[in-house]
């Protein structure tokens, strides 16, 4: 018996959807590099730069914690890294058991993934395995 195959064009989507497709990009790219440029100005200045629970002032945050008024300006979480603040006492007292569970499985997850790199890292130096294992 004999295979008979069809070659078929490839698929082109319709005219219509190809040029919405392409103004879309179009206006997102040129947003996005605005906001980039916008966001290089007030960074790279040293001024205008708003802590991120300032961003909105419209939203109030509430505390009825022990603490006063939560310092947006702290960074001070992931410890070394410092990109946010984080500090559980500042937040309501039905909000805290939930951050606490949420940090104990970023810490958990974060302690699982370097110990795989250290593993892995093990493994490509003894020779077991390739050095690709190490980028992949």
């Amino acid at each position: 018996s004999s295979h008979i195959t069809a070659r078929l064009p490839p698929a082109r989507p319709p005219a219509r959807l190809a040029s919405m497709a392409h103004i879309i990009g179009a206006a997102a790219s040129s947003a996005a590099q605005q906001a980039a440029a916008s966001a290089g100005r007030k960074i790279g200045g040293g001024h205008d730069v708003q802590p991120m629970g300032h961003a909105l002032p419209q939203l109030s945050v509430r505390n009825s914690g022990p603490g006063s008024e939560i310092r947006w300006e702290d960074f001070n979480y992931p410890p070394v890294l410092r990109l946010i603040h984080f500090d559980v006492t500042e937040l309501p007292l039905k909000l805290r058991k939930t951050v606490r569970l949420l940090n104990l499985s970023f810490l958990l997850t974060s302690f699982v993934c370097l110990l795989n790199v250290a593993d892995t890292a093990a493994f490509v130096f003894a020779g077991v395995a390739p050095m690709q294992w190490l980028l992949q």
